[in-house]
């Protein structure tokens, strides 16, 4: 029952953020891209990847569609040229309020009627479940790999 509710959640956030920031044109992944880059200076796109455990292609995608918008800035890295810097724009930056505000109504809405102890100490067993999640994905993905190694 634990996957169906959190499928649940994770269905009804993805249609909530689309629905919420439908006016300015920003989808969930592009959220947590924007997100990451107000939290980190300059980046690159293999470190958002990394952080979302997000495959480079889909990162790709979202890079391409927020340069358009104009809301992010990739220039070359000077220390390796096959590397582009990402950062956030000015036109990015002014939408960060909005999208918080976005953030806000969500995290309120979910958490009704919980205290912040019961946030915190749901926060906390969320955050050892998806280490769990990547670990246990990443070591069968080393045996599948090994296993093939042998045939």
């Amino acid at each position: 029952m634990f996957i169906a509710h959190m499928s649940i959640i994770v269905r009804y956030c993805r249609i909530f953020f689309e629905r919420a920031l439908a006016d300015i044109n920003i989808g969930l992944p592009e959220h947590h891209i924007l997100i990451y880059l107000s939290k980190n200076d300059t980046v690159n796109q293999d470190a958002i990847a990394k952080h979302y455990s997000i495959d480079k292609g889909t990162i790709a995608k979202s890079m391409n569609k927020l340069e358009e918008k104009g809301l992010i800035i990739r220039t070359d890295n000077p220390n390796n040229k096959r590397e582009k810097q990402i950062t956030l724009s000015d036109k990015g930056y002014s939408i960060l309020s909005d999208m918080q505000k976005t953030t806000d109504e969500w995290y309120s809405s979910v958490f009704e009627g919980l205290s912040k102890d019961e946030i915190d100490q749901l926060s906390g067993i969320l955050e050892k479940i998806s280490v769990n999640a990547v670990n246990v994905v990443n070591e069968r993905k080393i045996n599948h790999d090994q296993a093939i190694e042998k045939e």
